[in-house]
């Protein structure tokens, strides 16, 4: 019984593996898309009017995926350390860092005051 509870588990963790391996690329463009694009091409004092709608589509699923991700794999660290597993949880802990800070930027770029000021107020 307690050799199909393992089986069960390592193959949720696999499945899981695979569902954050098709989410890498959209977790790739929420960390990738910049805050504001005219200060990415080198265009300073330029005002990006669709702030956070570039990157919070793209940010917020795969930040769910991948922190549940981390989750469940840091999980299964505990009970069994396995070099897959903690290489899973690096993984997961360095797109989660990524897609934060890509993610505050972003809403710093909205609530910044020329931001305010040429875009108004609302998302």
């Amino acid at each position: 019984m307690a050799n199909t509870k393992n089986s069960s588990k390592r193959l949720k963790l696999v499945l899981y593996g695979w569902v954050m391996l098709i989410f890498a690329p959209l977790a790739l463009v929420g960390i990738v898309y910049p805050a504001n694009q005219y200060q990415a091409i080198g265009t300073e004092g330029a005002v990006d009017c669709d702030g956070p709608l570039g990157v919070l589509p793209f940010a917020i699923p795969s930040l769910i995926i991948y922190v549940t991700g981390l989750i469940a794999f840091a999980r299964s660290v505990h009970s069994r350390r396995g070099v897959g597993n903690i290489c899973m949880v690096v993984i997961s802990a360095s797109v989660c860092f990524a897609l934060i800070s890509n993610s505050v930027s972003a809403v710093i770029e909205q609530n910044s005051q020329s931001h305010q000021e040429s875009c108004g107020l609302g998302l």
